[in-house]
Formats: C-alpha cells, structure tokens, sequence
C-alpha cells in the first residue's frame, strides 16, 4: 500500500462526512475517519472530537488513553458525560487536581465530588479533603 494512502482516505472521509449532508452524521462514517485519525495524523483528532458527535465515546476515550493522547481522552470523556473516566484521566494521567476541582463545579456529580476528595486525601490535601466529604454526606 502507499504511504500517501492513509492521507488520501481522511481527507475523502473529510469530505464525506463534513461536506456531504447525506452522510453526516453516520456512525460509521465518524468511527472510521477518528480510527483512521489516530492511526495516521493524531493532530487531527482534536479537531475531530470537537466537530464530530456520532461515535463511542467510551471506546474512543480509552483508545486515546492509550495512545497517550490525554487531553483528547478527557475531551471525549466530557463530551459523553463519561464524568468519572474523566475524572481519572485528569487524575492519573495529567496529573491536576486543579482541573479535577474545575470539573467537579462544572459537573457537580457526587461520584466527581467522591474522587476529588479521595484524591486531595492522598495527596495530603487534608483540610480540603474533608470539606469535601462533609459535603458528601447525607444530611
């Protein structure tokens, strides 16, 4: 197969699925041009994750997991409301418990709430980690 071929294939799915109103929106369109993405031109899939809105979300989360590409994973996580996968890329893989308190007022989710303050307690953010759980608790 030539090496150009990949390319030649995201662009007509490009064109396809971004300029065709018959095809967009087709599932398996959208899961071929974002596998093909992460395959040959990871710059892409950013962009992608941002236009498109019909494929497995949690599938492609994990696939960019893998991949290493963590900001697209916690991207695809939130577009899907998959919280707490985001949550974990945010934690495990990025690394900010800043941006894991961003997310939990965003989502306010008590499962968000609950790795949020597990994770400030392993962190030896104590004082924090307790406001959180006293939050969590039932009244």
């Amino acid at each position: 197969m030539a090496p150009d071929i990949p390319h030649e294939l995201i662009e007509l799915l490009e064109k396809i699925v971004f300029q065709n109103p018959t095809f967009s929106g087709s599932f398996d369109l959208e899961t071929l041009l974002l596998a093909t993405a992460f395959k040959v031109d990871v710059l892409r899939v950013m962009d992608y994750i941002n236009r498109l809105d019909n494929f497995d979300g949690s599938d492609f989360g994990e696939i960019a997991v893998k991949a290493q590409l963590y900001e697209e994973a916690f991207a695809v996580f939130k577009k899907f409301n998959l919280n707490v996968q985001a949550v974990n890329v945010l934690l495990y893989n990025i690394q900010s418990i800043k941006r894991v308190v961003e997310f939990a007022f965003f989502v306010e989710e008590v499962a968000v709430w609950s790795l949020l303050a597990n994770a400030q307690h392993e962190a030896g953010m104590v004082d924090d980690a307790i406001e959180l759980f006293m939050r969590l608790k039932p009244a």
